[in-house]
């Protein structure tokens, strides 16, 4: 290696370590360190799960079809020690996107499962509900049409990072 080049890779190693969203590189840690480490990336990516597939329904189709979408009560099945998330993320959609999930709910399981459960916390929070709401639920009431989940084709693509390193 040329020694002008030496400076150059040494700044840029600097420059990594600094704008790491990671902290320093685990350049001569001991293995037990490096594996505690990735043990807590992990964990923090589980109790990011919810977050991060929160809007992969609504008002926009998403690139790949297996990629994961925001349905409040299989979430609520499989994380109901996250039951204060789900709840602020539900809110949040009827809030902005009731009338996006009130025409879509004959064509997504998701859109419909996210107005059953907004209704029952508004119903046990004893919040208003709107008109086009309560319709949805009386009908639900009498003669649940609940639409198909859609089919999971082939195997799953690897779109998502998280998804890819746990993986490798």
């Amino acid at each position: 290696m040329a020694p002008e080049q030496k400076p150059l890779l040494e700044r840029m190693r600097l420059s990594g370590e600094r704008y790491s969203p990671f902290g320093p590189k685990p350049q001569n840690l001991p293995f037990d360190d490096i594996v505690s480490r990735v043990a807590d990336f992990m964990k923090r990516q589980e109790k990011l799960h919810i977050a991060l597939i929160f809007g992969n329904e609504v008002g926009e189709e998403l690139e790949d079809k297996n990629d994961e979408r925001f349905d409040p009560i299989a979430l609520f099945d499989t994380y109901s020690d996250q039951l204060d998330h789900i709840i602020m993320y539900v809110e949040h959609d009827l809030e902005f996107n009731e009338q996006e999930l009130l025409s879509r709910k004959d064509s997504s399981l998701y859109a419909y499962n996210t107005l059953l459960f907004g209704a029952a916390i508004r119903l046990a929070s004893r919040k208003a509900i709107s008109r086009e709401l309560r319709a949805f639920l009386v009908d639900h009431l009498i003669a649940p049409q609940t639409p198909k989940q859609p089919k999971k084709r082939g195997r799953p693509k690897t779109t998502n990072d998280d998804k890819y390193f746990r993986r490798l």
